[in-house]
């Protein structure tokens, strides 16, 4: 099994959007994954992996996991780094964008 490091970059976002924040994985320092967002939904922030447009006009995942238990962590993983980012004190070098 092969097993890989995953950082997790969250850029947070403070448009007037439900958008909250960008993520990008970089895996292994060797392949970065770019265009996962932090969604506000109904029940809270949830992953939202890129997408594009089909021929049907449904919305199809480029990049999608085939584990829910991964994804779950994943996501986890993703709105504890966001929430971490926007509760750090404002002399941070981390900085929110619009």
């Amino acid at each position: 099994m092969l097993k890989s490091s995953i950082k997790i970059t969250c850029r947070p976002y403070d448009g007037n959007s439900k958008t909250k924040a960008f993520i990008e994985l970089c895996l292994d320092k060797t392949l970065v994954i770019k265009g996962l967002t932090l969604v506000e939904g109904s029940q809270g922030l949830f992953l939202s992996f890129p997408s594009s447009k089909g021929k049907d006009g449904k919305y199809y995942n480029s990049i999608y996991s085939m584990n829910k238990e991964f994804t779950g962590q994943l996501e986890d993983a993703c709105i504890k780094k966001y929430n971490d980012a926007v509760n750090k004190s404002d002399d941070s070098d981390e900085k929110l964008f619009s």
